[in-house]
């Protein structure tokens, strides 16, 4: 049962002085929530102990006071960020503010403490439901020590240095909100770091990722394709909070303790190597790109530089024709950090590529500072003409995988590997091997058989 104070006319002060003497003495069981609402449980009233539930099943309470606070202060700061303004009438006869409330001057404030009323209303309704009481106070219960919030964050990061590319920290800035909206689904800004970066947090986006109810049934030994996306929230929420970030962006902010945090492991999930296309669908996507050059030459060389480069979308987007050098009178593309012009992605390695001779002749005379595909089109265009006309060419044949153009340089590591060897492939796409045999590299073709003889060792 929910007992709350959301009319838009508060109580008058008598039945405020009674709710406050309820509130005395309510010890471990009063908790407060992030805009002042208190959540407390109390014994059952003797009218209802017939009911069936017994005399000591307890009933949890909703109300808008803070434990220990006497009434609601309806002019501060807490429920709008300039307080409540007052109107001539109110001011005239200096209405205290239990008594003014019902005015029409009011009525933002009476919006804002609805509100929270109404997240508080949710969060009892979903805890009550599914038992998880101890839960809800766990993440609800305030820090001893009071740290930065999710908005001091958000704000040191595009307020600061830039360190982080601009898809980087939306997606990291949207893993934050996730696990804030887990303590504050309508306000995760306002949220303490110290209750969002924990394991209780971390827990009821993993249940709810596999659909359970508590930690105790969470499947944590077996790889589940729907452990990605917990995984995603929290490997982003801790390369946010990285050694770099916190010297140059949080330096000045009150930080929690952050290692148990750091140290929480993640679910495990399927492996995602490499699956080589079927034969007849690489021949017929060969077969297809080649009839781009009559049709659609500007787009053919997007396909071409990545089935023979093994470039990332974006090293393609970037390239100049200064990039290529003549290295023994053969054209070699150089992939390496050119300071503010480009900078390697995904920690990767510089690498050296050799261009053939059909690349080559389209880029040859261009001068130094010309793109190597779309020369002559517009930001806009060139960037549609890899990211989108591209991977919507490769999606005809391979509809049901997300990263279209990708899958260029994962055939171009796999055909590298084939060939010469692990070594060479992760050279070749700039990577570590392990990354390279993880997620790139794969073979195309089965193993050899072994016979019986060669078993056997007869020869």
């Amino acid at each position: 049962m929910l007992g709350l104070m959301r009319d838009h006319k508060l109580p008058e002060q008598g039945r405020n002085s009674s709710a406050n003497r309820r509130n005395k003495g309510k010890g471990k069981f009063a908790v407060r929530g992030q805009s002042g609402y208190s959540l407390l449980r109390k014994s059952r009233p003797k009218d209802r102990w017939g009911d069936g539930k017994g005399k000591y099943f307890p009933i949890w309470y909703v109300e808008l006071r803070k434990p220990g606070v006497d009434r609601l202060d309806t002019t501060s700061a807490k429920w709008l960020p300039g307080g409540a303004e007052i109107c001539g009438a109110c001011l005239a006869v200096e209405r205290p503010a239990l008594m003014r409330v019902g005015c029409v001057c009011q009525k933002g404030l009476r919006a804002a403490i609805e509100e929270e009323l109404a997240a508080a209303v949710v969060a009892m309704a979903v805890t009550m439901r599914e038992g998880r009481v101890d839960q809800y106070l766990s993440l609800h219960k305030r820090s001893k020590v009071a740290t930065a919030t999710v908005a001091d964050v958000i704000s040191a990061v595009e307020e600061g240095p830039e360190i982080f590319k601009a898809k980087t920290w939306q997606a990291y800035r949207a893993s934050l909100r996730r696990m804030a909206a887990v303590v504050s689904p309508l306000k995760p800004d306002a949220v303490l770091l110290s209750e969002v970066l924990t394991e209780d947090v971390v827990r009821v986006i993993q249940c709810a990722a596999q659909g359970v109810g508590s930690a105790r049934e969470l499947n944590l030994m077996d790889k589940l394709d729907c452990n990605g996306g917990p995984n995603t929230v929290l490997r982003n929420v801790k390369s946010l909070f990285g050694r770099d970030a916190c010297h140059h962006l949080f330096a000045r902010l009150a930080m929690p303790n952050l290692d148990r945090f750091m140290a929480l492991p993640y679910l495990p999930t399927p492996e995602k190597g490499f699956v080589p296309w079927e034969p007849s669908v690489w021949a017929g996507f060969v077969e297809a790109s080649e009839a781009l050059r009559e049709t659609r030459p500007v787009l053919w060389a997007v396909n071409a530089w990545l089935r023979r480069t093994g470039l990332r979308d974006k090293e393609l987007l970037s390239a100049k024709r200064s990039w290529i050098e003549l290295v023994n009178e053969k054209p070699v593309l150089f992939i390496q950090s050119r300071g503010a012009e480009f900078s390697l992605l995904k920690r990767g390695k510089g690498r050296r590529i050799g261009v053939d001779a059909e690349l080559w002749a389209l880029v040859r005379d261009l001068p130094a500072d010309a793109w190597l595909v779309g020369e002559g089109l517009s930001p806009s265009q060139r960037y549609d003409l890899i990211y989108r006309d591209h991977c919507a060419f490769v999606a005809q044949f391979i509809p049901g995988r997300q990263k279209r153009n990708h899958e260029m340089r994962m055939m171009a590591g796999s055909i590298m590997y084939e060939k010469h060897g692990l070594a060479v492939a992760a050279d070749f796409l700039g990577d570590t091997m392990e990354t390279t045999r993880a997620f790139y590299a794969t073979r195309l073709t089965a193993s050899e058989a072994l016979d019986g003889r060669a078993v056997d060792r007869k020869g």
